[in-house]
């Protein structure tokens, strides 16, 4: 709130509703209901995902990793209206979409970062950063996780190009399935068509994160996510020069 031009409810309320709600809340939402500019509420939307930033804590135990586009149906050599070509990353099959590489413990917390390439180095890094050394890693059959995988203690593999959607080996401890990261990623792409409707990939990173941290939420009670969200605080602040540069 450092040099804010608001007064303190209408911070508390924009609190509120961006911890509570089950998807996320449009800055055109938060305009209307608190009576303030989208310029105003766009730039008080972000820093408040600026208090929703990921901790440095790792996924333990059984984790999944996986990717995901996200994007519309734009041709292969069409340019974005709102991004330049430069920040749209080409994926596979040509797709001008943006990837995510994503990571969920089951029943437990989530994590997602933008990816520039779909290459082995971008997933590595997100992995190592993420997971613990000790943990279960599960993948799809991604040639990328192959290596990877082998720095875990564990490494299972579902065939999805097989119709292989869940697998328990007879010398596996626990079921090799993505159910629990793919869920996640359908949070994801509900939360941008349903409620954003577009952003930046400039600012994917932040709104990747609020999703991570909404889903790590998701058993508190509402009052339970505005106090967590009110306990980071004192982060670091967002300027609008920082945000817009």
């Amino acid at each position: 709130m450092e040099r804010t031009h608001l007064p303190l409810p209408t911070w508390f309320m924009a609190i509120y509703l961006i911890a509570t709600s089950s998807k996320g809340v449009s800055a055109m939402v938060i305009s209307r209901q608190l009576g303030i500019s989208y310029k105003t509420a766009w730039f008080l939307c972000h820093r408040i995902r600026q208090l929703l930033a990921d901790d440095d804590s790792t996924l333990k135990g059984i984790v999944e990793v996986d990717e995901t586009y996200i994007g519309g149906k734009r041709g292969r050599d069409a340019k974005s209206k709102h991004d330049s070509d430069d920040d749209q990353p080409k994926g596979r099959g040509g797709s001008r979409k943006m990837m995510a590489v994503t990571a969920v413990e089951r029943d437990g917390n989530a994590k997602a970062r933008r990816g520039r390439t779909h290459s082995e180095r971008t997933i590595a890094g997100a992995v190592f950063d993420w997971l613990d050394r000790d943990a279960v890693h599960v993948t799809d059959e991604l040639p990328a996780y192959r290596w990877i995988g082998k720095r875990f203690p564990a490494h299972l593999r579902v065939n999805h190009s097989k119709g292989e959607w869940s697998r328990r080996d007879p010398l596996a401890v626990v079921c090799a399935h993505t159910n629990s990261v793919e869920s996640f990623n359908a949070t994801i792409k509900r939360a941008i068509a349903g409620v954003w409707q577009w952003f930046s990939i400039k600012h994917a990173d932040r709104y990747l994160r609020e999703l991570a941290v909404r889903w790590d939420m998701r058993r508190m009670s509402r009052m339970e996510r505005f106090d967590a969200v009110l306990g980071s605080m004192f982060a670091l602040s967002l300027s609008w020069r920082a945000l817009t540069a």
